[in-house]
């Protein structure tokens, strides 16, 4: 132990108080590294890519930095929001598009703003920012006005009304299981979702730019006919050996970065969180006879190779549990009191990424075993009929591989993928004949992206894939149009974007079905055909947008044979980015989404969200190594559909289909945070305060049959979260 403490503190007191950025610069298509390209910040400092496109800037003090990137016949890169933590090296990856000569010097939108149309940018940096994102991707995606968080107890997302079972999770750009602990949490019955859960597993401290698409996309973003989520890890410090051991009522984390090896091309990156209610699980300590926990472990090497290469490997594991016990008789006061409950998930990804002269090839095996059980309890024990268990291990196998070229005015890019699902699901009841499904669909996809500036005033951008299970083939054609006007960016955009589905997609989303799980027997593809357009309006340091979206869906994802739905609205943003003070997202967007050619309401047809995100940072006047960050944010929205499943007669059809509507939902959350920084170590103690007004909002229906009347379950209170991290 003694030896142990002698190294740890040897390792800190070579650590350097000044802060240095480090990255390489490479081109967008093929991947090259820029030798000499310039590298400045705002403030004057700077310097040029090496031959591998590499580059360091030392002796900064920490704080917050406008950066940007030039190379001749390039379009500058400029990121407004660099952030220097004390006593870290922070890495970038620049990938520069190629511009043709006649359009040096044309304005175009930036990819490092919060939102950009039909993407939500995920840094960092934002989530450290954002209050109530619990550092996790998904929560921060709903500070978009254009997507909702379903309930606050899960972090799934509904686009423009789209159910949150056709969003997909790619991690590095192949397909992964959902890589959320706790997917049970706040849905109807304590049942497991799809894309969504408490908490996700990959924690934000592991991310680089990622983003979550939802709007117009090419050829390379497929199979997801709602929003796609795409999660890039980023690689640990080249330089020097970095920690940061963090404490909070979310959990423990514990993270370790450096670099392996004499010449410094390889480095690591983990990190190991265990859930703070689990300890207390450990320790006996229950909430109303719950335990929930969780915990996870995820690790990441990176090799730079010549010429701006890149070599990741990825290893990531979770588990989660959710237990309720039954209450005696005598004490029930609702029915859930009556029930043992037991929820349990692992989750393992193992993958690989490989990026050099253009060729991008990632793989990645993960797999997902899920349990569910719930048993009723009366006045004379046990009652055995209303026993159910459902099982759900899954399992996706992808692999992609892509190619960038150049011509003369513009840009081609090729891409191809394969994923094969294995699903295996199991559904007992007591009483009743169980259902036992095997599942496994094979998907092959590949696609081609043509975009070129026809004039200095309009881009032209051409894109198809072709998708097939074996049995049917869809063709995804997509076409985008943008035009550069000054300050002005109008586009517009039409495509189809198909998704293959499997039962997870069915099973517990589907309004019509009386009970959660909805077995389906057939599984084809499912299509998206969006006609998108929109204008941006963007200054210095403020950008407008205002977009009219149309979404056609071929089929409600509930049978075989049900006509389309579809969504459609109105969205408006607007976004300072200021690098100085303070920041502010905002906006909100009108829609209406409907299934069975527009007969019923879908579940998540809110009709209107607004929410709006402001922040401030400043230096304490006593002591300048101590700053402040603040940040308020609210967020209102329409309440979602429920159908009247409790009725004595099933619901077999639209005429016997009754609705109704939650109540709106609104919530206020604050954050504040302090950041001392001294010589060796950086110390950060913040506090988020979620629902601060500590609103009811209602959450889902159910029918009490302990009360014998319909109850409504409501969603989160006022939750404060208290962290305190320590960087060294």
């Amino acid at each position: 132990m003694k030896s142990l403490l002698f190294w740890v503190l040897l390792i800190v007191g070579t650590l350097l108080n000044a802060q240095q950025v480090t990255g390489v610069v490479i081109d967008r298509i093929t991947g090259a590294a820029l030798p000499g390209a310039l590298v400045q910040l705002a403030t004057g400092v700077g310097a040029q890519t090496d031959d591998n496109g590499e580059f360091i800037i030392s002796g900064l003090a920490s704080g917050r930095y406008q950066i940007t990137i030039s190379f001749l016949g390039y379009q500058s890169f400029v990121k407004k929001d660099l952030v220097l933590k004390g006593l870290s090296s922070t890495q970038l990856e620049i990938a520069l598009d190629p511009v043709p000569q006649f359009l040096e010097g044309v304005t175009v939108r930036s990819s490092q703003d919060f939102q950009v149309p039909g993407r939500r940018v995920i840094t960092q940096d934002q989530i450290y920012r954002f209050s109530s994102t619990y550092y996790d991707p998904a929560r921060l995606v709903s500070t978009s006005p254009d997507l909702n968080l379903t309930n606050d107890q899960n972090n799934q997302i509904s686009v423009r009304g789209l159910s949150p079972a056709l969003n997909v999770w790619r991690l590095e750009g192949v397909e992964v299981v959902n890589p959320n602990h706790l997917s049970n949490s706040g849905t109807l019955s304590d049942q497991p979702t799809q894309s969504g859960g408490g908490v996700n597993m990959i924690s934000a401290q592991l991310l680089s730019s990622s983003e979550f698409n939802f709007g117009p996309m090419n050829a390379s973003k497929s199979n997801a006919a709602a929003g796609l989520f795409e999660i890039n890890l980023r690689e640990g410090a080249q330089d020097d050996f970095f920690f940061g051991v963090q404490a909070s009522l979310i959990g423990f984390d514990f993270l370790a970065e450096g670099p392996l090896g004499k010449s410094k091309k390889t480095s690591f990156l983990a990190n190991y969180r265990y859930s703070f209610t689990g300890l207390l699980g450990n320790l006996g300590v229950d909430f109303g006879g719950e335990t929930i926990g969780f915990q996870d472990l995820n690790i990441i090497t990176n090799t730079r190779l010549d010429n701006g290469g890149s070599l990741k490997l990825f290893v990531m594991g979770g588990s989660s549990y959710n237990r309720f016990k039954h209450t005696d008789f005598v004490d029930v006061q609702r029915q859930k009191d009556q029930k043992d409950i037991d929820f349990e998930s692992q989750i393992a990804i193992a993958g690989i990424s490989w990026r050099q002269k253009g060729w991008k090839v990632a793989f990645a095996q993960s797999i997902a075993d899920e349990s569910w059980s719930s048993v009723s309890y009366g006045s004379a024990g046990k009652l055995d009929e209303t026993f159910r268990q459902i099982k759900n291990p899954v399992g996706i196998s992808s692999a992609s591989i892509s190619k960038g070229v150049k011509w003369s005015r513009g840009l081609i890019d090729f891409d191809a993928g394969f994923n094969q699902y294995r699903i295996e699901q199991s559904v007992a009841f007591a009483l009743q004949q169980g259902v036992d499904d095997t599942f496994s669909r094979k998907l092959a996809h590949a696609g081609v992206t043509a975009s070129s500036f026809f004039s200095k005033r309009l881009k032209l951008e051409l894109s198809s894939k072709i998708l097939t299970d074996g049995d049917d083939i869809q063709v995804d054609p997509r076409i985008r149009v943008d035009g550069f006007f000054g300050k002005f960016l109008p586009y517009v955009a039409i495509g189809r974007y198909s998704q293959l589905l499997n039962p997870f997609n069915n099973s517990f989303d589907s309004p019509l079905a009386n009970v959660g799980y909805q077995p389906v027997e057939e599984f084809g593809f499912i299509y998206s055909d969006r006609i998108i357009s929109g204008l941006d309006y963007q200054t210095s340091n403020w950008k407008w947008n205002i977009e009219l979206f149309h979404y056609e869906l071929s089929r409600d994802h509930i049978s075989t044979d049900d006509p389309g739905s579809y969504t459609r609205g109105l969205s408006m943003t607007t976004q300072n980015l200021q690098t100085s003070r303070w920041y502010f997202l905002g906006g909100g967007t009108i829609f209406d989404s409907k299934l069975m050619d527009g007969n019923i309401e879908s579940p998540f047809n809110s009709q209107y969200v607004i929410n709006a995100s402001f922040g401030t940072q400043w230096e304490s006047r006593k002591n300048e190594q101590a700053k402040w960050d603040i940040n308020i944010r609210t967020s209102y929205q329409g309440g979602n559909w429920y159908s009247n499943r409790f009725t004595e007669n099933p619901i077999s059809s639209v005429e016997s289909f009754e609705q109704s509507q939650l109540d709106d939902f609104f919530r206020v959350d604050f954050r504040i945070q302090r950041v001392f920084e001294k010589e060796k170590s950086t110390r950060y103690l913040s506090i988020d305060i979620q629902n601060m007004l500590n609103r009811e909002n209602q959450s889902f229906p159910f029918y009490d049959e302990f009360l014998n009347e319909e109850a409504f379950s409501t969603q989160l209170g006022l939750v404060p979260i208290l962290t305190y991290r320590i960087a060294f």
